[in-house]
């Protein structure tokens, strides 16, 4: 009986232990984590001219905000979209877009991606 009760407070123990709070990236790129599926309406821009992100050697690079942190887009290029610094271009408003795909690495890797057109 009293292995019994040891095994059952031991048990208890391990399980009080677990930690099972996910890994929060702080900001630290060594950190590996899960891509995170998306399927929304997300905002859509210049991720240089709109969003001020930081890190592009390529010039102006579509990115997309998604729970107010904004990714470049991989898979998807400005070029599609018209002008990036005519009417309605990505350069100079923020715009909508129906978007599919993960994040992975601190980028938005784009399975699918519809910019809405503007009324």
């Amino acid at each position: 009986m009293k292995k019994l009760i040891f095994i059952l407070i031991f048990s208890l123990f391990l399980f009080a232990c677990n930690d099972s709070k996910p890994v929060v990236d702080k900001g630290n790129e060594d950190i590996q984590s899960k891509p995170i599926k998306v399927s929304s309406i997300v905002e859509a821009a210049c991720g240089q001219c709109q969003f001020k992100i930081e890190g592009s050697n390529n010039g102006c690079d579509i990115a997309v905000r998604i729970n107010d942190k904004a990714y470049f887009a991989d898979g998807v290029e400005k070029s599609q979209y018209g002008n990036p610094h005519g009417k309605n271009g990505i350069c100079l408003e923020i715009r909508k877009a129906k978007v599919e795909g993960t994040v992975e690495n601190s980028r938005f890797v784009a399975t699918s991606f519809d910019l809405i057109p503007v009324d």
